[in-house]
């Protein structure tokens, strides 16, 4: 599969923090092996994008341990992701790191995947030799949604005059109320 390899818009008045140590390692991983470069850095989470032969662009986000942080609050989330998948309305876990940390039956590639094989593999394999830094940190690779949060729904649909039906938020509110239930039996 050929890209089209884009340089960097450096651009950091647009970007909404400047990349920590590990970030910028991330950057440089997922630049030379997968054609991803930056596209905005959110604290402990990076959006990139690429821009495919036929001109559409992809994203994904990746979610990485904070500098000195030991990567448990990732750990737990990339769980809670792992076992929500398939479920409608959450967030998917595109891959995951292949390391020790992640074997056996449980990191298997999901049955139900969505993404397309030639996004990223499923267990992303990390060179010990030219990303040993990046060895030594938890991170984590997702779907890119651009729709926005609830509030942005919200807007959107006063602004067109759309009514949400009742349905439509009890199914809202059951996979929220799913995903609080998983979170802290995870967390117990």
């Amino acid at each position: 599969m050929d890209l089209v390899l884009q340089q960097p818009d450096i651009n950091v008045s647009r970007w909404t923090g400047e990349p920590g140590i590990r970030a910028r390692l991330l950057t440089r991983f997922f630049g030379r092996l997968h054609g991803y470069y930056p596209e905005k850095y959110i604290g402990a989470t990076i959006i990139y994008k690429r821009t495919k032969p036929d001109g559409d662009v992809e994203r994904i986000v990746v979610k990485h341990a904070q500098f000195r942080q030991d990567g448990d609050e990732i750990q737990s989330e990339e769980k809670v992701l792992r076992s929500l998948w398939g479920s409608e309305h959450n967030l998917r876990l595109i891959a995951i790191v292949d390391d020790r940390k992640h074997k056996g039956s449980r990191w298997d590639r999901p049955r139900h995947r969505t993404q397309d094989r030639r996004t990223l593999p499923w267990k992303l394999p990390v060179n010990q030799l030219a990303f040993k830094s990046i060895k030594k940190f938890r991170f984590f690779v997702t779907e890119y949604l651009s729709r926005g949060d609830g509030l942005e729904l919200i807007a959107r649909c006063q602004e067109k005059e759309i009514k949400i039906s009742e349905p439509i938020l009890w199914c809202f509110w059951l996979c929220c109320k799913a995903s609080i239930n998983l979170i802290a039996l995870t967390k117990s």
